[in-house]
């Protein structure tokens, strides 16, 4: 499961699309939770089949965004983890964080 939290433009997020179309491309499934405001990036994600949920990632109010990321991983159930952005390993589950790349 891959996670991005940065900004909705920037190098970090278009590294991570090309990443995990890549992967995908390879017969790799993965799905994404990212902020909501780059809609390139989670059309892109969709467009190729890749799940997308989106959450706000505010650390001041981080409520909204725990059932994203609980409905993502009961879903998929992923063996790792993959936050990009030091934001994003902020808000993987604590019982997900040992087994997270990038935490």
């Amino acid at each position: 499961m891959r996670v991005m939290a940065g900004a909705d433009e920037g190098g970090a997020g278009n590294i991570m699309l090309e990443s995990v179309l890549a992967l995908s491309g390879a017969g790799f499934a993965q799905p994404v939770v990212t902020r909501p405001g780059n809609t390139f990036r989670s059309g892109t994600f969709s467009a190729a089949g890749i799940g997308v949920d989106t959450a706000s990632f505010n650390t001041t109010w981080p409520f909204p965004a725990r059932p994203v990321f609980a409905d993502a991983i009961s879903t998929f159930k992923p063996d790792v983890i993959e936050p990009w952005m030091g934001r994003a390993g902020q808000f993987a589950p604590a019982g997900h964080r040992a087994r997270s790349v990038g935490v």
